[in-house]
């Protein structure tokens, strides 16, 4: 099969969950004898290939844009919600017309056209898409404030979704009508396109349920979790410990709740214990200044910031820790890197929020904690020091995650599957 991929962003610059998981996909069916692409958004557009997987990137050039714009409405609709790209959208059809591809495969639109859904359909190509935040009803794709308090979804299709808007445009209250009409627009839209796949699928059952909830059918959804390149841990051994080190791996962004781990381990008297952090923090200015305020709340020489890491690294990254700590303050979907800290033995303390209790089970192979509380967390991570025997009893009962070939075999069966439909059609 030739199968074409879409997703917002992608290695090697570009590394968050969704675009390694898609990485190791790509070249696991290419291992299983299947043609793969990747379009994607890029800095300037170009067709690369990137370890074996040809990858088409298209740029947003605004000088190419049919309609010019003053500066003071460029600048307040670069807070708005992107539906349209004239220009990618020529550009994609162009790619379906070079690739010809079986089966499209969307994991994410953030950065390109939603209307590359409506593209797909019109050219009679069978369309998968993969769920992996909240981007089809809320515009941040994280159902979270400005606040940091979680979003509970658009209301009347996106009444409160304005209020979201950062900075808050000049005039706020006059315009807030036309902002909610375009956030109306969007949400109906979005969700009228997902509609549109032959197969929607979601790594948990809980994103699963909030878009069911959101008018997308039961039946056009499915749960099906990540899987994880099995070949990365076959060497990994566990470390030899003097001290109990906690981990945080990801990327440094508040949503992550980093702050809340930091704010929690400094309330610890002990000194036998570290806590290591590994993420990117120098590629977005949204980072350094959050990092600037991490390092403000990290007096303490216990604390290491690592920096960046190439994801080939994680499992000897993960056999350097005891515990990995996820903290996020927004509702998870199923974070690959707890996927990667089971296959590679780690137990894992967690957030309770989202689809983080569908893998972590407290008291089992982790502990879980009420999101953004630092003194609860803060208890997890002190019940651990003072109990370090608890490590090896939830290694013990870490149940065996999913392989990237397993999951490779479940969608060869769901592209096969359409594909078949769509010769009776």
């Amino acid at each position: 099969m030739r199968i074409l991929f879409i997703i917002h962003e992608f290695l090697p610059r570009y590394q968050g969950g969704s675009e390694i998981y898609l990485y190791r996909l790509a070249k696991a069916l290419q291992e299983r004898g299947h043609k793969t692409y990747v379009y994607t958004y890029g800095d300037f557009d170009e067709e690369t290939v990137f370890n074996g997987i040809e990858v088409k990137r298209v740029s947003h050039n605004h000088k190419r844009r049919w309609i010019k714009y003053t500066t003071k409405i460029k600048k307040l609709l670069s807070l708005l919600p992107r539906l349209r790209d004239e220009f990618i959208e020529i550009d994609f059809k162009n790619q379906l017309r070079l690739k010809k591809p079986d089966i499209v495969h969307i994991h994410h639109l953030i950065n390109l056209s939603p209307r590359i859904i409506e593209i797909v359909k019109k050219a009679g190509i069978p369309l998968v898409i993969t769920l992996h935040d909240y981007w089809f009803m809320c515009y941040k794709a994280q159902l979270i404030k400005p606040s940091f308090k979680k979003c509970k979804g658009p209301l009347f299709l996106g009444l409160n979704c304005p209020f979201c808007l950062t900075p808050r445009p000049k005039f706020f209250q006059f315009i807030y009508p036309f902002l909610a009409l375009i956030f109306i627009y969007r949400n109906l839209y979005l969700r009228y396109s997902l509609k549109k796949a032959d197969i929607v699928t979601s790594p948990s059952n809980f994103l699963r349920e909030n878009f069911i909830q959101y008018g997308v059918s039961k039946d056009r959804i499915i749960h099906l979790n990540y899987g994880t390149n099995e070949k990365l841990f076959k060497n990994i051994r566990p470390r030899r410990k003097n001290k109990i080190i906690f981990a945080f791996i990801g990327a440094i962004l508040p949503h992550k709740g980093v702050h809340v781990l930091i704010n929690a381990f400094n309330k610890l008297k002990t000194k036998n214990v570290e806590l290591h952090i590994y993420g990117d923090f120098s590629s977005h200015p949204e980072r350094m200044r959050y990092f600037q305020i991490l390092r403000d709340l990290s007096p303490v020489e216990t604390i290491e910031f690592k920096g960046p890491f190439n994801n080939n690294e994680i499992a000897n990254i993960l056999s350097k820790i005891d515990v990995l700590v996820v903290p996020s303050i927004w509702c998870e979907n199923s974070p690959l890197v707890i996927h990667e800290a089971f296959m590679a033995g780690v137990p894992v303390i967690a957030s309770n929020i989202g689809g983080i209790p569908e893998m972590v089970k407290d008291g089992v192979n982790g502990l879980l904690f009420e999101s953004g509380n630092v003194g609860a967390l803060s208890a997890k991570l002190k019940q651990v020091i003072e109990n370090p025997s608890l490590l090896n009893e939830w290694r013990k009962n870490i149940r065996p995650i999913k392989t990237i070939k397993e999951n490779v075999l479940e969608l060869e069966r769901i592209y096969r599957k359409m594909l078949k439909t769509s010769k009776k059609k």
